[in-house]
C-alpha cells in the first residue's frame, strides 16, 4: 500500500478528506426568490452539478407564483440537503436574506440571487480554502 502525502492528492481526496472532519456543512448557499421562474432554472443548474455533501442549499420563496414553486419543488425531490422555506406573503429580499440567515447551518454563507449562477471549480476551491482555515475566521470575502 503506498501513502500519498497531503499535497500528492487530487483536488477530490483533499475535500473528502478535509470534510470528514466536520459533521455541521462548511457552507450555507442562500438564494433568495420572487417570480422569478424564468432564471431560477440557470441558478439551480448551476449549483445542481456540485459535489453538495458538506453545502446546505436554503432557497427562501418570497411568496413567489405558482411556476417558480414547481421549478424549486422539482429541484428540491433529489435533493436531500437543499431545504426551502416559503413565506407567506411578500417581504423582500432583506427579511428573506435574514430567515435564511437564521435557518443555516453552514459556518459560513453566499447569497446567491435567482439571476446568478456558481461555477463548480470555484466553488471547489473556495471549500477546501475554507476547510484549510479550520473555520476559524468569521468573515471571507473573495
Amino acid at each position: 500500500m503506498t501513502i500519498k502525502k497531503f499535497s500528492q492528492l487530487s483536488k477530490q481526496e483533499k475535500l473528502s478528506k478535509l470534510t470528514k472532519k466536520f459533521k455541521n456543512p462548511i457552507l450555507t448557499i442562500i438564494i433568495t426568490v420572487y417570480n422569478q421562474g424564468k432564471i431560477l432554472n440557470n441558478c439551480l443548474n448551476s449549483i445542481d452539478s456540485l459535489n453538495n455533501e458538506d453545502v446546505q442549499i436554503l432557497i427562501v420563496d418570497d411568496d413567489s407564483n405558482e411556476k417558480t414553486k414547481k421549478i424549486i419543488e422539482k429541484f428540491k425531490k433529489n435533493k436531500p440537503y437543499t431545504k426551502v422555506i416559503i413565506n407567506k406573503k411578500n417581504r423582500g429580499v432583506s427579511n428573506s436574506r435574514n430567515l435564511g440567515i437564521k435557518n443555516s447551518e453552514g459556518k459560513y454563507i453566499i447569497f446567491l440571487d435567482a439571476d446568478d449562477y456558481l461555477i463548480k471549480a470555484n466553488l471547489n476551491k473556495l471549500k477546501v480554502f475554507l476547510y484549510k482555515l479550520k473555520r476559524k475566521e468569521d468573515l471571507i470575502i473573495f
